[in-house]
């Protein structure tokens, strides 16, 4: 339990902060708006043509996926909050390696902030309190290095180069000087570190902690923020090429309201359940652009589709493809697949609940799962 008494410290000495938009004055800048339906319903048939459920391997450390990453057909599964674990997996699902290390010794961590794939090193990286350690894909330790101050999300760009997340609100012990920046570019073997602009770097928010909110896509990053009404491209150099903002007939969480509170049980119910906001959970490939949204207190999933430009927001769904879970949790996107990695509970708990075709690909999955049952991976095919 030691870890769980530095993750209150950490919070204790923490007040983050970052900062909304709603002005930018680049006006070379991509800008495009996300629309935010007002109301309807939606059925998975929509937008998914079918599923797919493998058992991922019984020794896998993670026991509930906080990040999923794939590099050279190999998928990252990092658990931050359970086992403080990273486990390694191949396209056929077999177990590769589990990256599981406590201490505070070389090659060891008290807790995982994020982490990230080195592709030039081809190293799993991950980021801790007051430090960067590198491992091959295999789980052997490589090297670790010592960030300046608190990095609290991480994403590889190119050689030991690294864009970072900081809020700006925390401890003065822990912050990058006077500087007020949110993001930086870091060079681990260097040392080197630089300031990045950011519209939303002297905006305090309350904390919630952030999952997805720094991705890679290509070779942009995308960054966000909860509160924030905006999704931020930017490039290796560190600067914004484009931004995309959310629209729609429903009202906003006026930054105005959340700006300089200390905790989100500050604001009053009445008030959040007034409006909707960002949850990120940055996802995006050519077609989709996929996150989550707050809507009057209720945990929604938003996809947009480019090629309509429409998008669908949604807390349960009608599951018309194969009658089985009614509501999702994605935790990457690659090519047309949408990933969920699922719980048994999940699974035994819809199945039990009846009323599912036994033709149907869930009810032959799901008729054989048992609370010993490993962790599922579920692949949605996206249309």
């Amino acid at each position: 339990m030691v870890h769980l008494r530095w993750f209150s410290l950490w919070l204790l000495i923490l007040n983050f902060g970052c900062k909304g938009d709603n002005n930018v004055e680049n006006v070379n800048l991509l800008q495009s708006p996300i629309p935010v339906p007002s109301s309807g319903t939606a059925r998975l048939s929509d937008f998914v043509s079918k599923i797919e459920y493998f058992l991922l391997p019984e020794s896998i450390s993670a026991l509930r996926v906080s990040k999923a990453l794939v590099y050279d057909s190999l998928y990252f599964l990092g658990d931050y909050d359970m086992t403080m674990s990273v486990s390694v997996i191949d396209s056929s699902m077999n177990h590769v390696a589990n990256i599981r290390n406590y201490g505070e010794g070389p090659g060891e961590f008290r807790d995982i902030s994020d982490f990230t794939i080195n592709t030039d090193k081809s190293t799993v990286d991950i980021l801790s309190l007051n430090k960067l350690i590198q491992y091959d894909f295999k789980g052997n330790f490589v090297n670790e290095f010592r960030t300046p101050f608190f990095f609290y999300k991480i994403q590889h760009l190119s050689a030991d180069k690294y864009l970072v997340y900081t809020p700006t609100g925390s401890h003065p012990s822990l912050k990058g000087g006077d500087i007020q920046s949110v993001l930086w570019i870091w060079g681990a073997e260097d040392g080197q570190i630089a300031p990045v602009s950011s519209p939303m770097q002297d905006f305090r928010f309350p904390f919630v902690r952030e999952y997805n909110n720094l991705r890679l896509f290509g070779q942009k990053v995308l960054f966000s923020t909860h509160f924030s009404d905006t999704i931020y491209s930017y490039n290796f150099s560190g600067e914004i090429i484009e931004r995309r903002y959310f629209k729609s007939d429903k009202q906003y969480l006026p930054l105005d309201l959340v700006k300089d509170q200390k905790s989100l049980s500050n604001i009053p119910d009445k008030i959040r359940m007034s409006y909707y906001y960002h949850f990120p959970n940055l996802l995006e490939n050519d077609n989709y652009l996929v996150t989550r949204l707050v809507d009057k207190g209720i945990l929604t999933e938003l996809i947009y589709s480019k090629k309509t430009g429409k998008s669908m927001v949604f807390s349960k769904i009608e599951n018309d493809v194969d009658f089985g879970l009614e509501w999702m949790r994605p935790v990457l996107l690659r090519d047309r697949v949408l990933f969920l990695v699922m719980e048994p509970s999940w699974v035994i708990d819809r199945f039990e609940e009846g009323g599912i075709p036994e033709n149907s690909a869930f009810y032959r999955f799901a008729k054989d799962v048992t609370e010993d049952t490993p962790l599922i991976l579920a692949k949605y095919y996206l249309k």
